[in-house]
């Protein structure tokens, strides 16, 4: 199975890379990341990874009825340097035959491939995921835009089948574009994970249900700033088979195994420091309160088992707060530039359950040729 994802992969790049019919863009490069709370717990342990990474993209005419093949592939290694010999790679692969619908919209219909392989201790832990899609966009009048997409597909893990799912995914968002450089939008997302667990199981639930409603306000000021605003409603429901459920904590979106309401609110100023780069201030606060997770004391000692946390009789409830600056600065113009990219972000967690009650900050730099 390893052997014949790398061959998929060989085979989308060697078709990106080598087609006549197409203008091949994209981008490598390579970054660095520091953080200093990498397991995001109380006790806080750093790490360091380096990261190469290759983007690709092309459209292809098809000469058919005005059918557009567009082929899209993200492949990356990261190395831990704190911890050597663990490793990861991602690879993403996207096609999607596409048709323009009005001016400026379009519906298309394809397929995705994902896969992670990890090393060391979680190869466990490697998954595959694959998807028929489906993308809309649509002008309903020349200010008003629709954007729609939804997926069906299945997500396994290599060495875990009894958390492998079937996946339903659909997102939707209405904008509105006023004269004054206002942007208005309503957004609604939706995403359902059905298991197969057996009656006994009491690790892996039977289904898993997320809804978020929202809705974003952007403004722009001049011609070098803008401002955004977004807020989400967030419930997940968890439907399980077994009053004992307790998930394996090293799954992917761990926190989407249980049961919990809460809210998201954004913001994010960009600023164009033309011919310098362009600067990104963001900060995000989200809550989550668990309805049937219940809050913990830290272990009895610090080198006590995780399993002498004591029950403190509360549902779990999570307070986060990120504050983050992104830079992007040219280092070279043309149509092959050369980007320098780096930003820092702070996270703190306030929870009622003591080994979660955490601070983590993070540091990234990198460089990417763009072609």
């Amino acid at each position: 199975m390893r052997n014949l994802k790398f061959y998929i992969t060989g085979i989308i790049t060697i078709f990106l890379s080598g087609t006549l019919f197409a203008q091949i863009k994209g981008d490598i490069g390579v970054s660095g990341e520091y953080d200093s709370n990498a397991y995001n717990d109380f006790y806080g342990s750093s790490s360091m990874v380096g990261t190469a990474f290759l983007d690709l993209t092309t459209d292809i005419d098809l000469k058919l009825a005005g059918m557009i093949l567009g082929a899209d592939y993200s492949g990356s290694h990261s190395a831990y340097l704190s911890y050597l010999g663990i490793s990861q790679n991602d690879h993403f692969l996207k096609m999607i035959l596409w048709r323009g619908l009005g001016k400026d919209g379009f519906a298309g219909l394809g397929a995705t491939y994902g896969f992670q392989l990890n090393a060391a201790d979680r190869s466990a832990y490697d998954t595959n995921n694959f998807k028929i899609i489906g993308e809309t966009k649509l002008y309903l009048s020349r200010p008003v835009l629709l954007k729609m997409d939804g997926a069906l597909g299945r997500y396994q893990y290599k060495n875990l089948s009894r958390y492998n799912f079937d996946q339903s995914i659909a997102n939707l968002s209405l904008n509105l574009f006023l004269p004054t450089r206002t942007g208005l939008a309503v957004l609604a997302g939706y995403k359902k994970y059905d298991f197969s667990p057996l009656p006994t199981d009491s690790q892996v639930p039977a289904n898993i249900t997320n809804l978020s409603p929202g809705c974003r306000a952007s403004q722009g000021f001049g011609s070098n700033i803008g401002l955004s605003l977004e807020y989400s409603y967030l419930t997940n429901k968890v439907a399980t088979v077994n009053s004992y459920y307790m998930p394996d904590t090293l799954l992917n979106e761990v926190n989407e195994y249980f049961d919990y309401s809460g809210s998201r609110v954004g913001a994010k100023i960009t600023i164009k420091l033309e011919p310098a780069g362009k600067l990104a201030l963001w900060s995000n606060y989200t809550s989550r309160s668990y309805a049937q997770l219940n809050a913990y004391s830290l272990p009895a000692a610090d080198n006590a088992s995780i399993l002498t946390r004591q029950n403190l009789g509360v549902a779990r409830l999570d307070r986060e707060t990120v504050l983050g600056i992104d830079y992007t600065a040219p280092l070279s113009g043309g149509a092959n530039s050369v980007d320098l990219r780096a930003g820092v972000y702070y996270l703190t967690n306030s929870s009622n359950d003591e080994l979660y009650n955490y601070k983590k900050f993070l540091t990234y730099a990198g460089i990417n040729y763009n072609f």
